[in-house]
């Protein structure tokens, strides 16, 4: 994960131009490429236009396929809401799953 920190650090100092109240979007995009870049040499796997695509081989299946994206979310997204969410529904998978195996 070394060329990914490298990315984020660089991103931090990163020349982002404003366009209408949000991120300019041509410069979104190049520094989305260039995190995606640093992920691709720290993983391997291939490039696609939605981003890294993994191949995990496995001894049934052959390979399975997974794909890493990265997306940049607007400056007012409401992360702690996000998190709490997704806390939520994960609390809720483990009570599903809790009561499953008591049945």
């Amino acid at each position: 994960m070394l060329k990914f920190h490298e990315a984020l650090a660089n991103a931090k100092t990163a020349q982002l131009r404003d366009s209408n109240g949000k991120l300019n979007q041509t410069d979104r995009n190049v520094l989305r490429a260039a995190i995606l870049e640093a992920l691709l040499e720290d993983l391997g796997g291939n490039m696609t236009s939605d981003g890294i695509v993994l191949e995990i081989e496995h001894e049934y299946w052959g390979s399975l396929f997974g794909e890493v994206t990265f997306k940049f979310k607007a400056n007012d997204y409401d992360l702690d809401g996000a998190i709490e969410e997704y806390n939520e529904k994960q609390a809720k998978k483990v009570e599903r799953q809790t009561k499953t195996k008591t049945k």
